[in-house]
């Protein structure tokens, strides 16, 4: 068994009943995103297709890994787990970049080669923020990203600064989960996966705004 979260106390399939049930977030967040997703599929070349279906699969695998993961609590359900975050992260990075920057395939390459290293890098600190450590990385990313987005004027230019926020709020929640069991012994790990959800929502939802050809009636409504 693999017991990282307060609402663990045993084995059993059903010891973490919220924090599986929570996932639903990312179910939600999928169904969410496909009317948008639909509207703007036409727009889209080729690779940006690409990008878009497998930040959707991916949202979905998310969903299920975790839940295995806090039902099971084994190793291969923890890969479930972890797999599909990190190939969601790096198909958003590597799709970002492409796509709504507009950089070049060799640049992309060295930014996921370089978000890879910082995630390792971090994920060895002991900082005794409960395993958080690993996000660094991302949270990092994000950040850079969101300024550009915001100094460039994309579409929806204050969008992944508040993606950045709100990913800083359910990093809060993991990290402090084990330190307050003896007062609430539920933790807040489920917030994590409730807030995340609208993490990769809104990540997904920046990547239709901003990729592919120009839908005037679509802007329009952002305006």
């Amino acid at each position: 068994m693999i017991d990282h979260y307060c609402e663990r106390i045993d084995a059993g399939i059903l010891a973490e009943p919220i924090n599986a049930f929570t996932n639903i977030s990312f179910l939600i967040a999928f169904f969410c995103l496909l009317p948008l997703s639909k509207a703007r599929f036409q727009y889209l070349a080729a690779g940006e297709r690409i990008i878009l279906i497998a930040l959707l699969g991916l949202l979905l695998a998310i969903g299920f890994g975790s839940t295995a993961f806090h039902t099971l609590a084994n190793r291969w359900s923890l890969m479930a787990d972890v797999i599909p975050i990190t190939l969601f992260q790096l198909v958003f990075l590597g799709g970002y970049l492409r796509y709504v920057a507009r950089v070049s395939l060799v640049f992309v390459a060295i930014a996921l080669i370089g978000f890879l290293l910082a995630g390792a890098m971090l994920g060895r600190l002991s900082l005794g923020i409960n395993g958080s450590e690993s996000y660094l990385a991302p949270l990092l990313f994000i950040t850079a990203m969101g300024i550009y987005h915001k100094v460039t004027a994309q579409n929806g230019s204050w969008m992944l600064l508040l993606t950045t926020g709100v990913f800083v709020c359910s990093l809060g929640f993991r990290t402090i989960d084990n330190a307050i069991c003896s007062v609430w012994p539920i933790g807040t790990h489920f917030l994590w996966h409730l807030i995340n959800g609208v993490v990769l929502f809104l990540c997904t939802r920046v990547f239709l705004m901003c990729a592919g050809e120009k839908d005037y009636s679509f802007e329009a409504k952002l305006a």
